[in-house]
């Protein structure tokens, strides 16, 4: 079967169901793309360069209802939203395209899935995510919130930082467009699975005149890690992969000073902003007009502006990172990267200034990093239970889990206060959660619930978990003699 039979079989498929060949975008039937192919048509009719348009299939288009101007066929205008604009409605992809200072079928590839993105805001420069109105108002307003999150998740911190980059290029006129994922086949006459991070056009926001490739760590030779587990491709396939793009970019006219290359090993501003002036696109451009914390603020993902948010709100951080499910030592971490992006003001400690004492042994350390070696901890874990009634590090002597508090706070206080602060953190070992070593998944609130589980004794296991006994209870399946331990500390 030739490409052509294939389609007109498809297409009479379409045809037999509605009567016309109206296909949107979006239309796979069994596999086949016939919504692509159908516009790949109405661009062909449309004299674009590239593309071909025979005068058999033409009239066997219109012998079959092809509708040609799909976008302004009556009782089809479809209404959208712009998710940065979410309060506003567009009546039509058009009225949207003429806001967006875009072509209308970039925005009608967003609302089927198949761009990421298109345009930029007229004030502020951001780039514009779309979705059609009937399918936003249907959510409810805490669905339309995770979708305002979600929006660049998943996407590298690189490509996100490039395109706010470009975004601002665009709003300033050193740029005519850009667009991200620029498929090959778009641009060439092949038929080949391959895409480009970003095409940006000049003057003429139909031509693509450079293609910009912002490269990370998986792609580098001279980087040494794995990232086979995360990408599903090795290293050497990434680079055979560079390797043929940017062959079949120079064998259709682009060279060494139109198809650019950003070395972006380390996802950070710095880098980003160091490599971006180093390569040509620093020549090419007025790079002194960039406000770089904007395009650092664009590029965090989600999870790191929620937690900006819950630290603004005066959650504490282990509070933050129980809330969020991210390790203690993240947090901390996110909060740095929003505060070089000026959306937090999140100062952290300067551990080396800090004294504190161990409530256990009375024992005064002149800064915390020498508290964490001497119960062989990182400073960072240190940091996050300071001041609570949860315990950091064990005693290297006894073996005995040891708490935390400012010296400095402490020495202010009165004996009813410390002895206050002795009986939270009593009353806080007595609620923490414990597991059984041979079900390490499982996780019980006391050891009532753990007993009820092995059919033992709650006192029994208490003792267990001061190391009094070294073992009670049989597993309910295995029969086998059951070990346990408080959540977060292995067998010792």
């Amino acid at each position: 079967m030739t490409p052509d039979e294939k389609f007109k079989h498809y297409a009479m498929i379409y045809y037999q169901e509605h009567g016309d060949l109206y296909v949107k975008m979006d239309t796979v039937i069994d596999g086949y793309r016939l919504g692509r192919k159908i516009s790949g048509y109405r661009v062909a009719k449309k004299g674009r360069e590239g593309r071909a348009l025979s005068d058999e299939m033409e009239q066997w288009l219109n012998a079959h209802g092809m509708v040609w101007d799909a976008a302004g066929r009556t009782g089809h205008v479809r209404a959208v939203v712009c998710m940065e604009e979410p309060g506003r409605i567009f009546a039509s992809i058009m009225e949207a395209s003429r806001w967006a200072g875009v072509k209308s079928g970039n925005i009608c590839c967003c609302i089927h899935g198949l761009q990421h993105s298109a345009g930029v805001h007229p004030v502020t420069g951001e780039v514009l995510h779309w979705i059609a109105a009937d399918q936003w108002e249907a959510m409810s307003k805490k669905e339309q919130e995770e979708r305002l999150n979600q929006l660049e998740d998943g996407v590298s911190y690189p490509n996100k930082f490039g395109a706010a980059f470009f975004a601002q290029l665009a709003v300033q006129g050193q740029i005519a467009d850009f667009r991200r994922e620029v498929a090959a086949a778009d641009l060439f006459p092949v038929k080949i699975n391959r895409s480009y991070d970003f095409g940006l056009s000049l003057s003429d926001p139909d031509r693509v005149d450079l293609l910009v490739e912002f490269h990370g760590g998986q792609h580098l030779k001279e980087d040494k890690r794995d990232f086979s587990k995360k990408f599903g491709r090795s290293k050497q396939e990434e680079i055979d992969n560079d390797r043929l793009k940017r062959k079949l970019a120079y064998r259709y006219g682009f060279s060494t000073q139109t198809y650019l290359t950003v070395n972006c090993r380390e996802s950070r501003m710095g880098h980003m902003v160091e490599m971006i002036s180093k390569s040509p696109l620093g020549a090419r451009f007025d790079l002194k007009r960039i406000d770089w914390e904007k395009c650092e603020r664009q590029a965090l993902d989600s999870y790191v502006k929620q937690v900006c948010a819950l630290y603004a709100q005066g959650y504490p951080l282990t509070r933050i990172a129980e809330q969020m499910k991210l390790g203690k030592c993240t947090v901390p971490r996110y909060l740095k990267r929003g505060a070089a992006a000026g959306i937090s003001d999140y100062q952290p400690v300067r551990h080396e200034q800090v004294r504190i004492i161990c409530v256990e042994t009375g024992q005064v350390f002149p800064s915390m990093a020498e508290a964490a070696r001497f119960c062989n901890i990182s400073s960072g874990n240190l940091g996050q239970i300071l001041n609570t009634p949860k315990a950091a590090g064990k005693d290297p002597h006894t073996g005995r889990l040891l708490h935390w508090q400012d010296y400095e706070i402490w020495l202010k206080m009165s004996a009813r206060e410390k002895e206050e602060i002795r009986q939270k953190i009593t009353a806080f070992c007595m609620q923490r959660p414990i597991i059984c070593l041979e079900e390490p998944g499982r996780i019980f609130e006391s050891t009532v619930k753990a007993a009820a589980w092995c059919g033992g004794d709650p006192s029994c296991i208490s003792k267990c978990l001061r190391k009094i006994y070294e073992h009670t209870g049989k597993h309910p399946v295995t029969k086998e003699p059951l070990h346990w331990s408080y959540y977060g500390f292995g067998k010792t």
